[in-house]
């Protein structure tokens, strides 16, 4: 099956960027017809090369880094204070954004960790006024 190299840029903290290659699968065509119905060999062979084919195409959909983020809804930011967001993703984050702010605009960066906290459990931020905000976290 031919695929399709493509790369994405994550941004993984201040100052740290890496580059994923992503690979993209040209979709298979499985081809039925009627008298494949009557034989129940050439049935689970259908069904077989069916969950292949879908294990294959959904593949890279399950390597973006998306497809595991966790969204946190009505986070309270206090300006110039960092906000230590347990997003419980069981692994580093890769990066984050806002989906939506109320009560003022969320001006947010990323801040340092403190000495007792890793990644894969904690994502300091701190944003320049007083808001609540979403922020999806992948």
């Amino acid at each position: 099956m031919p695929t399709k190299p493509s790369t994405q840029v994550v941004n993984r903290g201040p100052g740290q960027t890496v580059t994923q290659k992503l690979t993209s699968v040209a979709p298979k065509r499985i081809l039925i017809q009627e008298q494949d119905l009557k034989s129940p060999v050439t049935m689970q062979r259908l069904v077989n090369d069916l969950y292949q084919t879908i294990e294959q195409e959904t593949r890279a959909l399950r390597a973006l880094p998306f497809a595991s983020g966790v969204w946190l809804k009505n986070q309270s930011f206090v300006a110039s204070t960092t906000l230590y967001l347990q997003h419980g993703l069981q692994r580093p984050y890769l990066g984050w954004f806002c989906t939506r702010s109320t009560n003022g605009a969320f001006l947010g960066k990323e801040m340092p960790l403190l000495a007792a906290q890793t990644s894969d459990r904690v994502l300091p931020l701190q944003s320049a006024n007083t808001c609540t905000a979403d922020i999806f976290v992948f």
